[in-house]
């Protein structure tokens, strides 16, 4: 499995779009802290360090999309036949390449929350203090968990699609009707307490790490988001294994 995982970080690695999008979001990011640094009014210092200077709202697309080409490129490239010869088990191809798509989201947010700790104290002294920085690392993490949530998601549906497009378009509109839908979501969860285990619900966790008062609204405490966090992962992937399993190729 150790190998398994070792080929699917390599197989992402070598990408040329992969390495593209790497660049675009490192050259966006570089952009905006020139940016907060020459006009800090523009924006707020505090709050372009907290949210890692605008950057990680595009993390959880660029995850969606990695999460999705996972198993549709080798259907799409009739690669699919050979994997499953070169491997033990159809699970230990679903094992390595869940475990690859965590390792690439931890490292994508400790990459993000060491930048912005280097960044902060060499060029905004004023942030540099424990209650920012902690708020950003409260940011990060909650976003971490919640980008895990929607790569398994997506994970899961290009299983059964066999193609990107489909489940990235279905994570995109889920990832964005946090915003849209909130007002009706809480709403709901007023009225039949059990609706706040829904998917959309999970993905206010960040906010709440930030700002405690929103369990009022959301129903959950962190430990419940965390719990159903994990349970709604271990849900896709599981699922994601039973469908591969018993799926002509």
């Amino acid at each position: 499995m150790v190998h398994g995982i070792g080929l699917e970080l390599y197989k992402l690695r070598s990408r040329k779009d992969v390495r593209l999008i790497l660049l675009v979001i490192s050259v966006f990011y570089l952009v905006m802290v020139g940016v907060t640094a020459i006009k800090p009014a523009y924006f707020g210092t505090k709050f372009m360090v907290e949210n890692s200077f605008s950057t990680l709202q595009f993390i959880p697309l660029i995850v969606m999309v990695f999460a999705a080409d996972l198993m549709s490129s080798e259907f799409q490239q009739g690669t699919i036949k050979n994997l499953i010869i070169a491997a033990k088990s159809r699970l230990q191809i679903i094992a390595s390449k869940a475990v690859a798509l965590i390792i690439v989201i931890g490292l994508m947010y400790l990459g993000i929350f060491f930048l912005d700790t280097i960044v902060s104290g060499a060029l905004f002294h004023e942030a540099f203090q424990s209650i920012i920085m902690k708020d950003t690392f409260l940011w990060i993490l909650g976003s971490a968990f919640e980008t895990l949530l929607l790569g398994s998601f997506v994970f899961f549906l290009s299983v059964i699609s066999k193609t990107p497009a489909i489940p990235v378009a279905i994570g995109v509109l889920v990832y964005l009707m946090v915003g849209l839908i909130d007002g009706a979501n809480f709403s709901l969860i007023a009225k039949l307490s059990l609706l706040k285990w829904n998917i959309v619900n999970m993905l206010n966790f960040k906010a709440q790490l930030i700002s405690h008062s929103l369990q009022t609204q959301t129903g959950l405490s962190i430990t419940n988001f965390v719990v159903g966090i994990v349970v709604y992962v271990a849900l896709f992937l599981v699922a994601s294994y039973l469908v591969f399993k018993n799926k002509s190729v």
